[in-house]
């Protein structure tokens, strides 16, 4: 299983605003039945979403599935390692659903407002050593910038 990479081509700007918002969804931890599986007992750092130039990542929620043995794993980009759910959070050790939005425990998120990608990046999930167990489903949520 790979990383999810976000269309560049097939997106449909009509006009007005708001620009339609769309979601995706990759997940991550130690099975084989999910996207993108860290490997146990070693650092790592690895890819979760590809994102295209000229995309704004408004917000993402996150789903811890099964909780994680340790809170050292944070999702960041090249800019900021934990800019979207930083390792200090022990969310990562209970199974329930985080983020900005209604009904959610929002982490303390660098880039809780949003991120625009003027060039293209990637979204990464970095885990220390110790982390063993877990899964998280990573919802991430974009529009395209209206070509100009």
């Amino acid at each position: 299983m790979t990383a999810k990479t976000i269309p560049a081509v097939g997106e449909v700007y009509l006009g007005g605003s708001p620009h339609p918002l769309k979601v995706m969804k990759c997940t991550y931890g130690f099975s084989t039945a999910l996207d993108v599986q860290p490997t146990a007992g070693v650092t790592s750092t690895k890819t979760l979403f590809t994102i295209p130039a000229g995309c704004l990542v408004d917000h993402m929620l996150f789903y811890v599935a099964t909780a994680f043995n340790t809170s050292l794993i944070s999702i960041g980009d090249t800019d900021n390692v934990s800019g979207w759910f930083p390792h200090t959070s022990d969310e990562m050790k209970s199974a329930a659903f985080y983020g900005n939005s209604l009904n959610c425990t929002e982490p303390i998120s660098v880039f809780k407002a949003g991120k625009y990608y003027a060039a293209a990046g990637t979204i990464k999930a970095l885990n220390a050593a110790a982390v063993t167990t877990g899964a998280i489903h990573v919802y991430l949520y974009y529009t395209m910038a209206p070509k100009q």
